[in-house]
């Protein structure tokens, strides 16, 4: 995609502007549609849902065949409309932001969300009105610690949606913030003859207008972009704008440094944010790409300091956010981080596209039948010696509404960790081949989310969402047509034709996605 013209003549800024007021029109219908009543909230929240998508991938596709791009004020004003929209919607979607709400609630009573479950009997004189909203109410907190932090501030300002969503949106301009710096190096290091301020722009646009962004951030309020913005900008300050092909690695330790402590921030607000940091690594090491013959001559100790100062830096910060929740600083008691996230890795699946194949095809060779796995067929693998050691590590999970050790696994499981187990080895392959082709931690981490979410038992909206201002950066279309097809998951339970939906949703992406990364690999700049 390519941006070059000079200015915005009179049928774009037109065409712009009537597009912009067609998506404030279609976020508008699905805020008034989450207020109706629930037979007709989702399915019309819905289809506003998707015709805003049209009206975005019409204006995209004729921008981008037009090679040009939209004044900056406009496209700011109007993704600052399309947020205000939405702001006042409900969380038709999801139920997440209740749970958020409910831990930054139970922090200010001085209890440690780790520590009890919302349906603990312990808590019941903290309900709130919302509380029958909270989705496990029999799971404790799976969120990381970060992300308390965030639940506790917004506690603070009043513990009502607009205070989340609020905290949620500035996370989102911080991470917004760092596109124009992606999109320009990507722009040098690809098409340096192009202008840089029509990418900027567009790249702004492809962003800040995708529905999706608005939706699942301004509207459902998910925490995702207080992890993706940190993230964002870890790629951002290791990446100088010097060089047309890859650029040289800042000389100096403190951006590593700062880029450490940036993926331990994400991280400790969602663990996908330490995806990146083998990419920064290996960078900090062979600045050039690895084992270059033709690589600059460097001191040993200079390439070791990075990565030692990357490395400190998100030790430090991973350790300092950790620790409070975990060993129980200002909380009746410490709290086990790994037994909701246990159980979330354990036991839930949804709306999961290879994954689902691959499952598929490991329980018909174990003989398994969907209704046999999801009754839980005896365990054929036992470890009741690890009990106590496995417990005193935090290896348990939710079974029943009960705390479990995870020392037993049946069959169903097998099926499921095996399916997992080949994501991790896809995903291993795949590092590999980036780390061969040089590829530059910015899109070496768009194509590892990529596939990790490819491979993953869960996919929701939302996890597409970190995706889209990579993909907005370099104007990889493939990831930005997933941010409209994922969408269609919603309907499955309207529907129930789930895996029709799950083929419309993921057939074309992978297609289109495969073919244009195996033309960049195959023809290398």
């Amino acid at each position: 995609m390519a941006a070059s013209a000079p200015h915005t003549d009179r049928a774009e800024l037109l065409t712009g502007s009537a597009a912009g007021l067609l998506l404030c029109g279609a976020l508008l219908g699905l805020t008034r549609a989450t207020w109706l009543g629930p037979d007709l909230a989702r399915p019309q929240a819905l289809l506003f849902y998707l015709g805003a998508f049209l009206i975005y991938g019409a204006l995209t596709a004729w921008l981008w065949r037009r090679k040009t791009a939209l004044p900056l004020p406009l496209v700011l004003g109007v993704a600052a409309a399309l947020r205000l929209i939405t702001l006042f919607s409900l969380p038709l979607f999801s139920d997440d932001i209740w749970r958020y709400l409910w831990d930054g609630h139970v922090q200010l009573a001085g209890v440690n969300p780790y520590a009890f479950a919302p349906g603990d009997a312990a808590l019941d004189a903290l309900h709130t009105p919302y509380h029958g909203l909270i989705n496990h109410p029999d799971v404790p907190s799976i969120y990381p610690p970060v992300a308390q932090a965030m639940f506790l501030l917004s506690a603070l300002l009043g513990g009502h949606l607009a205070s989340m969503r609020v905290l949620i949106l500035l996370a989102e301009a911080v991470g917004a913030a760092a596109i124009p710096l992606l999109a320009e190096a990507w722009r040098q290091r690809h098409l340096p003859s192009m202008a840089p301020a029509p990418w900027r722009d567009l790249a702004l646009l492809l962003y800040l207008w995708n529905p999706l962004i608005v939706v699942e951030y301004a509207g459902s309020g998910h925490l995702d972009a207080l992890a993706v913005a940190p993230l964002l900008w870890a790629l951002a300050v290791t990446v100088p704008h010097d060089a047309p092909r890859l650029p040289a690695a800042p000389r100096t330790l403190s951006p590593w440094l700062a880029a450490g402590a940036l993926i331990g921030l994400s991280a400790g607000a969602k663990i996908l944010g330490l995806v990146a940091l083998p990419f920064l690594a290996a960078r900090a090491l062979w600045p050039a790409g690895v084992l270059d013959a033709h690589a600059p001559a460097e001191r040993p100790l200079l390439r070791l300091g990075r990565v030692t100062a990357l490395a400190a830096g998100t030790a430090a910060v991973i350790t300092l956010t950790f620790t409070p929740w975990l060993a129980g600083w200002g909380f009746d008691q410490g709290g086990s981080f790994t037994q909701g996230f246990s159980t979330y890795a354990r036991k839930w699946r949804w709306n999961d596209g290879p994954y689902a194949l691959v499952h598929a095809g490991n329980e018909a060779l174990l003989g398994l039948t969907p209704t046999e796995g999801l009754a839980g067929p005896e365990p054929v693998w036992r470890m009741e010696r690890l009990q106590a050691p496995m417990k005193a590590l935090g290896v348990t999970h939710v079974h029943e509404g009960h705390e479990v050790v995870s020392t037993t696994t049946t069959l169903y499981e097998v099926a499921a960790n095996t399916a997992k187990a080949l994501g991790a080895l896809a995903l291993l392959l795949l590092a590999l081949l980036l780390l061969n082709q040089r590829v530059a931690p910015d899109a070496a981490t768009l194509a590892m989310i990529t596939v990790a979410l490819m491979a993953a038992p869960v996919v929701h909206p939302w996890y597409v969402a970190w995706l889209v201002p990579l993909a907005a950066a370099r104007g990889f279309a493939p990831l930005l047509l997933w941010s409209a097809t994922v969408v269609l998951s919603y309907s499955i339970d309207i529907i129930g034709l789930s895996g029709w939906v799950r083929g419309v949703e993921y057939a074309p992406v992978v297609v289109w996605a495969l073919v244009a990364a195996w033309r960049r690999l195959a023809t290398p700049r």
